[in-house]
Formats: structure tokens, sequence, C-alpha cells
């Protein structure tokens, strides 16, 4: 069979891949020259290294974005920082982290040894999470995090500092508008399926290198191909009208899956999909990239979490210090923040945006050396990172209701947010189905 794949992000390229090791032809087409989508390394002439369009982590659950790398002959030890899950504020004033015991102990330890929380706040958290276990972590569905909070009467503080920052890293969506149906199941596959499952990994090299760019030679891979147009062609699809395959695999964003299908002939049981391609609603995320004159090793830690309702202005919520992560020397220089959902972030000057965001950083670490000198910046903002993983969203399977047609995405059915892990899987059910059709 040979396959076309629409899409060099994560999602197309594990496709790819289990594709091509089932014995099939594959060529890529990507619209970008950088495989890896919206996970991919970015070209900055001023910084001495490549960079990153966003900063991502990964969780020890992600068996199946690991094993993929492992096939591919990379090694997942040195491709990570691995440490166990910490929530650590920036300014000191809290801190929870797994402790060294069998799940989910690893985690209620941690709890009940926290800084910044009252002996009633823990035990208030302790409940609602055994509450989820208890329930095999599912939930009446279609309720927002806010409301099944409330339900639950989880304090202030609590909310402030575990489950807001927890949702908008897992989800991109605020806790008014979350779905606690996705949120349950991050937290039961992080805290409920074995020690290590909740551990964070940070990637030591950019994003593309990671895996995408080892992708074996024998895929054909087209770049910046942009496709426009698909067509009938016999039993199989023409792109472009230049491009022939026997099957395809959309794996692109929904909003051009859309663009894409509706060009097909329509048949009825297509208005479902693109109906549910139509219902999604982008949400952007921001990282700040900084290069400093030297690593700032003052900083003793890799990833902190920052205050965005300390003062007017404070809009980061992650810190990542590359002085302790980076498998480069010149990666060791990067200091990167976070903005998820950064829709208020793009109502302000691009100038004003990065001084408030270095101001911030700032008073959250007067506590530690200064910050080296800045030699170089750069704010990318993924306007279209993730999608709005609001409440009882219609999110389609991998099968398409044309033959030999599937999509593929973390937009898809997967039970995942909008995570890397998502896509993942979402590619190698998409090259499974094509595999058992054909």
């Amino acid at each position: 069979m040979n396959v076309g794949i629409i899409g060099a992000g994560w999602a197309g390229l594990a496709a790819a891949v289990s594709l091509r090791d089932a014995g099939h032809t594959v060529a890529v087409h990507e619209a970008s020259g950088t495989l890896g989508g919206r996970a991919r390394a970015v070209d900055r002439p001023e910084f001495a290294a490549m960079l990153d369009n966003g900063q991502h982590i990964l969780l020890g659950a992600y068996s199946h974005t690991l094993s993929l790398m492992q096939r591919l002959g990379l090694n997942t030890e040195t491709a990570f920082v691995r440490q166990p899950l910490a929530l650590k504020a920036a300014d000191h004033s809290f801190e929870l982290r797994c402790v060294d015991l069998p799940s989910p102990w690893h985690a209620a330890v941690g709890v009940f040894r926290a800084r910044g929380w009252n002996l009633s706040e823990k035990l208030a958290l302790t409940r609602a999470i055994l509450r989820l276990k208890n329930r095999r972590w599912t939930v009446v569905p279609d309720q927002s995090v806010s409301c099944w909070l409330e339900r639950h009467r989880q304090p202030a503080r609590i909310i402030q500092r575990f489950w807001e920052p927890l949702c908008l890293a897992a989800l991109n969506t605020p806790l008014h508008d979350a779905s606690i149906d996705m949120l349950a199941r991050v937290l039961g596959d992080s805290l409920d399926a074995g020690r290590h499952a909740s551990d964070v990994l940070i990637p030591t090299t950019d994003l593309s290198d990671l895996w995408a760019n080892h992708v074996p030679g024998d895929i054909t891979t087209h770049r910046r191909s942009t496709i426009r147009q698909i067509t009938r062609e016999g039993s199989g699809y023409r792109l472009d009208g230049s491009y022939s395959y026997d099957a395809l695999v959309v794996a692109t964003a929904p909003a051009s899956a859309h663009r894409l299908l509706a060009g097909l002939p329509q048949i009825p049981r297509a208005t479902p999909l693109l109906e549910s391609l139509s219902a999604f609603a982008p949400v952007p995320i921001a990282t700040l990239t900084l290069a400093l004159e030297r690593p700032w090793y003052d900083l003793p830690d890799n990833m902190l979490m920052l205050d965005d309702q300390a003062h007017p202005g404070a809009l980061g919520q992650w810190l990542f210090n590359h002085a302790h992560i980076a498998a480069t020397p010149q990666r060791k220089h990067l200091l990167c923040v976070v903005i998820s959902d950064c829709r208020a972030l793009m109502t302000l000057d691009r100038h004003e945006a990065i001084e408030q965001l270095l101001r911030q950083i700032r008073t959250q670490t007067a506590h530690c050396n200064a910050m080296p000198r800045i030699t170089g910046h750069t704010l990318i903002i993924e306007k279209r990172a993730t999608f709005a993983a609001t409440p009882g969203l219609t999110r389609p399977d991998n099968a398409s209701p044309w033959n030999n047609l599937m999509v593929a995405g973390d937009w898809t059915d997967t039970g995942y947010p909008a995570v890397l892990e998502g896509a993942v899987r979402s590619g190698q059910r998409a090259a499974a189905l094509l595999c058992q059709g054909y």
C-alpha cells in the first residue's frame, strides 16, 4: 500500500513510522520546512542553538511516545532530564514534591509534606483525589473543573497552587471552561499508574531532534509542501493533482482537516465529522526564550512555578532553566517562560509583554543571585497550539467515512487533552486501522 500523510507533526510522523514498519510505502507532506508540527525546533539567527516553538514536557506515563523513540534507536535516558513530579514556586512560598514510594502513596505523602498549605487544606486535596481514585478516575460527564472543585469544597490556596496550574499545564484551558473528564484522565494515568508514571521528563535537546528528525530514511518527506486539495482517483486519492496514493492519513490541525475533507465528495456520514472539526476552538500558548550571558547556575531548579496572580502584569506560569537541563553548552544559556492560554498577553504590545515577563522573573527570583545579563530574546506565540478542552466536546474517531482515509491528531478521541502522547497514539491508531482494512 502506498500511503500519503498530510502533516509531519507528532501524529503524522507516528503514523508514518507505524505504516513503514508494517511494510507499506509512505510519503509525508509538511507545509513548513521543519518536522514536528506544533512541537518543533525553530531557527533564530541571534541564538547560538536551535530553539523550540514552545517549551514542552512529557510524563513518565507517555509509554507510546517513549517506546517509539526507543524503536528509532534513541536513548530515552539521555534525551530527557527525568525527575519526580514537583510543584515549586519560584519565590519559595510553596513546594510539593512526590516522594520515592509506590503510587499513589508517592503523591499522598508529597501532599502532606508540602510547604505552604495548612493541614485542613492538605486533607481537602487528599479527599478529592481519593474520591477520583475510588471512582476509577471517572466523573459525571460535561462538568467544568471549577464546578467540580466547588462541589468538592476545594480551598482557594489548593486551587491556586495545585488545580489551576495543573489544569492550565495539562489542558491549556481555564478552570471555568475546562473539562473535568479530561483532567481526571490525566490524573489517573499519572498518579495511579506506577511510581514513575508521574515523573516529569524535560527534553535535553530541541524538539525536532528529540525524534522527528530521526524517522527512517525510506519514509519520503516533502517539506514546504502545502496540500490544498484532495480528490478521489479510482479507489485512491490524488493530492493537488500531483501525488497519487492508495490511502491517506490527514494529520493536520482541525481547521485544515476540515478544509481538505470538505472538498471531497460529500456522503451522509461526512456531516458529523465536519461538524466536529468545526467545533474545535484553538487556544494559543506563548514562550519567551532568553539567551543569557552565562548559564544561571545560581537558580538551582530546572522547572519552577511562577505566580501569575502576584501583581498586575504577572502573566508567566512556568520557568525553565536550561542550565540544569541542556545536553549542549549552547542550550545551557537558555531560560524559557511559558504562558498557557496567552490570549491576555496577545492584547499587549510585544515589547510591553516582554518587559512585564522580565519584571515577573526578577521579582519572583529575588532570593537568588541576579539573573545574568540577557544577550537575546524571542517571544514565540503558537496561535493554534492546542484546542479548548471544554465539557461536552465531541472528538472524532480516526476512521473517516471515506474508504482508506484516516484522520490523526491530538484532537481525535484519544481520551487525553491536547498532549504529545495523545498525538502519537492517534497516529499509531490511524495506521493500525488502515492496515486492518487494506
